[in-house]
């Protein structure tokens, strides 16, 4: 039971705000004094912040020892009187605090929060604090202004222009070697999210599988100019835009073309493949086709479109063993991927046996399928250790893996390392 009568408990909390309005008059004269023009108390931002500099979106927050809670382990103790509806009030306020923080942050704003007693004790250092944060605020702010790589779409939604952000981020250089894909990545979601809050989650992840496949480019190139024996991995584009098949002759694909209408005509099922993420090429066929190429080691939207580009040197020029594997590259392996991955690898094999078959060709060297990712566990290992399913028809050949091997990659180095294994063309 409070001790205090209504009316004096009434007098004693007009005497707290009271020091409430205080400690922000007494910060804001300070701020209005070195030049400092603000609003207060703005309802149209979230928490009505006592102190806002609107357009640098810096909301200051003047909070009273016992309202919000200081030292709340130590405080709650000296409570003696209404205990159970002070506690829960100030508790309330606690995490009411907390969530305001929280919720300004992710909409771009930056938070300072002062107790009166440091606002009493040193008002210029509070001031100065302010200040730092008004040029680092003007700073960003500048910098922001610079960034064209994020366009607003006409829904409201904002949108990565991925490769103008990519070398951008990157200054147009390769990363260090030594230095993690995810890492790399997680700082240019700050510097975006930071740039604009309302960027999604899964806008960055779509961004990511771009940046991670060009990177993986970069290096492929790089492989097939700085190791003779190497042969050459490229980019391809997804299957809407260009069908795999028609990187081979003319009669191998049309084999291909006769093989998906025999199926359409005979069942009501039909041959739909999807393109893997690479295409590699025999060396001796790759030099032939692109007899000289300079290296990469600047990352700039010509470059990136180099890669993107190269497959169409290739477009009809491709014998049966002119193509010699095919790369699977995802920044992780899902659980819907591993099922994706074999089931394409698998497929490519089946049209490579089809290919041997309608040709007659004794022996060839086959056809290699690799997945690559940033991250392999066990787990992922043991789901793409999956049987080719055109090689368990028959029992003249041992069954095939519809995966040959699968490689972590997540730096430059490790792209490195990988390439030198499986481009070389003594394999």
């Amino acid at each position: 039971m409070d001790k205090f009568t209504k009316e004096e408990r009434s007098k004693i909390m007009k005497t707290i705000r009271s020091e409430g309005s205080q400690i922000e008059t007494l910060l804001m004269k300070a701020l209005w004094a070195k030049g400092y023009r603000y609003r207060k108390h703005v309802k149209s931002v979230l928490g009505r912040p006592d102190i806002v500099f609107k357009t640098l979106k810096i909301a200051i927050f003047c909070d009273s020892e016992f309202w919000h809670g200081n030292d709340w382990d130590t405080m709650q103790k000296k409570i003696k009187s209404n205990v159970a509806f002070w506690h829960k009030k100030i508790e309330r306020n606690i995490h009411r605090d907390k969530e305001v923080n929280a919720k300004l942050i992710s909409t771009g704003w930056r938070v300072l929060r002062f107790w009166g007693k440091n606002i009493q004790k040193d008002v210029l250092h509070c001031v100065s604090l302010i200040e730092n944060a008004i040029i680092e605020r003007k700073k960003e702010l500048y910098e922001m202004s610079n960034m064209d790589y994020i366009r607003k779409l006409s829904s409201g939604k904002s949108q990565i222009i991925k490769d103008k952000a990519f070398c951008e981020l990157l200054k147009s250089r390769l990363p260090d070697a030594k230095n993690t894909f995810t890492k790399l990545f997680d700082d240019f979601d700050s510097i975006i999210k930071k740039a604009d809050p309302s960027v999604t989650k899964d806008a960055l992840n779509n961004a990511h599988g771009n940046w991670y496949e060009w990177l993986i480019a970069v290096e492929a190139w790089n492989c097939f100019l700085n190791n003779p024996p190497a042969h050459l991995a490229l980019l391809l584009p997804n299957v809407k835009q260009f069908d795999v098949s028609k990187l081979y002759i003319t009669s191998l694909s049309d084999l291909i073309d006769d093989l998906r209408n025999k199926v359409a005509k005979a069942s009501s099922v039909q041959l739909i493949t999807s393109n893997p993420d690479f295409v590699i090429f025999d060396r001796q066929h790759a030099k032939k086709i692109i007899p000289s190429i300079d290296k990469i080691d600047e990352i700039t939207p010509d470059n990136l479109k180099k890669l993107e580009n190269a497959y169409n040197n290739f477009v009809g020029t491709c014998a049966f063993d002119n193509i010699v594997g095919f790369i699977s590259v995802k920044t992780s392996f899902r659980p819907d991927r591993r099922l994706q991955i074999p089931h394409e690898g698998s497929l490519m094999k089946a049209l490579y046996t089809h290919l041997q078959t309608r040709q007659w060709i004794i022996d060839p060297r086959g056809l290699k399928y690799y997945a690559i990712a940033s991250k392999v566990g066990p787990a992922d290992r043991t789901a793409l250790k999956t049987v080719a399913t055109h090689s368990i028809t028959t029992v003249h050949t041992l069954p095939q893996a519809a995966v040959d091997e699968v490689f972590q990659v997540n730096s430059l180095n490790d792209a490195r390392s990988t390439f030198k294994s499986i481009l070389s063309s003594t394999r």
